[in-house]
């Protein structure tokens, strides 16, 4: 019997003092090798696992590097995503254009709230953090500039 998941590339997980969300990419069976998506799930000790939630559907890009905040009000997801290449490789998430940060705000039972791209206009930004700072959360990355200059460190405090 086959596994409805296939090929789990990354897993990142979070705990929001009564439950665990888990985000995970999946490889999708029926495509030709280079599909994946993105889903998010909770667990609860003693309730189970909830449903699960994609976040980002089938398709040329990947979740390369994610990080998860839970509070009583939901979910925080901060993930670095790259593009798929027509090989199916993906190489590491520091690479090159095409590479994106996105926010996903999610309902404490895993839906999706919304989805918000950072940094959409720079040549790629990467290796995404999210902490919890004075009682709000911050968010970290890198960006890469257009010409020779060095990376930038970018931080910003959501809901700012």
């Amino acid at each position: 019997m086959s596994s409805p998941i296939q090929s789990i590339g990354i897993a990142s997980l979070g705990f929001d003092d009564g439950q665990y969300g888990v985000l995970y990419n999946t490889k999708d069976p029926a495509s030709a090798g280079n599909a994946y998506d993105a889903r998010f799930v909770t667990y609860a000790p003693g309730a189970g696992v909830g449903s699960a939630v994609t976040i980002v559907p089938y398709g040329r890009r990947r979740v390369a590097h994610a990080r998860i905040h839970g509070t009583a009000d939901g979910w925080t997801i901060v993930a670095t995503t790259v593009a798929v290449p027509a090989s199916g490789f993906v190489a590491a998430p520091q690479v090159g254009p095409g590479t994106e940060v996105w926010v996903y705000r999610l309902a404490p039972d895993g839906r999706l709230r919304e989805a918000i791209p950072i940094d959409p206009t720079a040549f790629g930004a990467r290796v995404a953090d999210l902490a919890w700072v004075g009682g709000r959360l911050a968010i970290t990355w890198l960006r890469m500039p257009t010409t020779g200059e060095d990376d930038l460190h970018m931080l910003s405090f959501l809901g700012c």
